[in-house]
């Protein structure tokens, strides 16, 4: 394995489940964000009309919540490597590997160890 290993990689056994766990982050997070705004932000409107452009992919809330319920069942680590993966992108590998006690490469081993758990058990 190389130094760095690609966590964007995805092997062809995992692309179900991958897309299931992609659906899962996107309930997940957009519930987490409570789409609530800041109280002294509560009053405005804004005289320009924004609309983005990228339509919204859709997602399925049941089984969201569903896949939710099957990664916390995970044992600890490969959950919260997991978690990181797909509704915590932007955190540092090195960062996430040092909070577990692990190695990037054991770090990417918990990511495909647990898509394989998760897959198994569906």
């Amino acid at each position: 394995m190389d130094r760095w290993p690609d966590f964007h990689a995805v092997q062809p056994q995992h692309i179900a489940i991958h897309d299931s766990l992609l659906n899962w982050a996107r309930v997940v997070r957009d519930n987490a964000s409570g789409a609530k705004c800041a109280p002294c932000f509560r009053h405005y409107r804004s005289s320009e009309v924004w609309i983005s452009e990228a339509p919204r992919i859709p997602t399925d809330s049941q089984a969201g919540w569903g896949m939710e319920r099957s990664v916390g069942n995970l044992p600890t680590k490969h959950r919260d490597a997991i978690r990181w993966h797909y509704v915590y992108p932007r955190r540092a590998p090195s960062k996430v590997a040092y909070r577990l006690a692990v190695t990037q490469a054991v770090l990417f081993q918990l990511v495909h160890d647990g898509r394989s758990m998760l897959k198994n058990r569906a």
